[in-house]
């Protein structure tokens, strides 16, 4: 998987690593630079207590912080990733939103202009609604079509009116929503949020990029889009079509990692957010060079860890405690509106 820059309004993909109990694996991510504060050492004042049947994250995730804190850090994660210091004075859309982001927003009382959130999950959106006492914050439910979330809702078009008028946003983000689309789905999706992105807008998003040029495939044939695979080729062509411009396409990067808890690397003092700089002596550029390294070690042994926390190295030894199975990543794509003169010819730049 790779990470992507588009421009006008730009894409981007990025990987990261992935500590499990000892052997690590690829799993996609936001790519930042420079390391992050660990979300968990944030002060809290929680404001919202999300009942657990509306979080949708897999276990794994949700196992690794508590919802606000992660979702502070994949806040702050993505402002960097643009290019911002933070979010304050912006407008902000949520397409797909979930719970995460509320929680984190009230919790922490982070700066922003307004925070609109759309998902398919009514019920979970009537709960935001009642629930969250912030008047920057507002909830909306989309009855749109999904053979994993939503089968009876209606299928969605690129001319689908989203209930939120004519607003434009700085920044629109998407976190497991093309993950789960099918083509002609993801394409409408891109053209309907393409009217409500500001000149100098972006469009941050989360999408499963596989090798070679087989187009879309399903990554469960007998469980249609429970995950949606997606190739580099075919992404950009649904991109293009919607006046998307990619800019760049980044390198996977073992910064940021998500720690599980039962991990030695984490009982040794590793959180999420910290960003791994050597291996066993050996100085990380890549995911894959951390995987293959990984696979030279046998279970049980220790190795030295070097990490970097708030420009601070820290070293370590782990214990290695054997292979966990592959996580299907997430490439997160960051989409930014054309501007003027170039960034309006729609052309794929690598």
């Amino acid at each position: 998987m790779k990470a992507w820059r588009l421009r006008s309004p730009p894409a981007l993909f990025t990987m990261s690593g992935c500590i499990g109990p000892g052997h690590g694996l690829s799993m996609v991510e936001i790519e930042q630079n420079g390391a992050m504060t660990t979300a968990t050492a944030f002060d809290r004042n929680p404001q919202l207590v999300v009942p657990r049947r509306f979080k949708r994250n897999a276990p794994q995730v949700l196992a690794m912080a508590p919802s606000a804190d992660t979702g502070l850090w994949l806040l702050q994660y993505m402002a960097e990733r643009i290019g911002i210091p933070d979010l304050a004075g912006l407008d902000i859309l949520d397409f797909g939103c979930g719970s995460g982001f509320a929680e984190a927003i009230t919790t922490h009382d982070i700066p922003l202009r307004s925070y609109v959130g759309i998902d398919v999950y009514k019920e979970m959106i009537e709960f935001l609604t009642q629930n969250v006492n912030d008047d920057r914050l507002s909830f909306h439910h989309v009855n749109a079509r999904n053979p994993k979330y939503n089968k009876s809702g209606d299928p969605l078009i690129p001319e689908t009116v989203l209930p939120i008028g004519d607003k434009r946003f700085d920044v629109i983000c998407m976190f497991s929503v093309i993950t789960h689309q099918l083509p002609h789905d993801a394409q409408a999706i891109f053209a309907i949020l393409r009217r409500h992105v500001k000149e100098s807008g972006f469009l941050f998003f989360s999408a499963s990029l596989g090798e070679g040029d087989f187009g879309y495939r399903e990554h469960d044939p007998e469980k249609p889009t429970e995950l949606s695979v997606y190739s580099k080729d075919l992404l950009g062509e649904l991109l293009e079509r919607e006046k998307w411009r990619v800019v760049s396409i980044e390198p996977e990067s073992p910064r940021d990692l998500p720690i599980l808890p039962e991990s030695e690397a984490y009982r040794r003092g590793l959180r999420l957010g910290d960003q791994l700089v050597e291996f066993s002596g050996r100085a990380m550029t890549s995911s894959n060079q951390f995987n293959n390294i990984l696979g030279i070690y046998p279970r049980g042994w220790r190795v030295p860890l070097v990490y970097r926390r708030n420009n601070q190295r820290r070293e370590v030894l782990v214990r290695l405690m054997g292979a966990m199975p592959p996580d299907p990543g997430q490439p997160k794509i960051e989409i930014k509106r054309p501007g003027k003169g170039k960034d309006r010819d729609g052309t794929l730049v690598v």
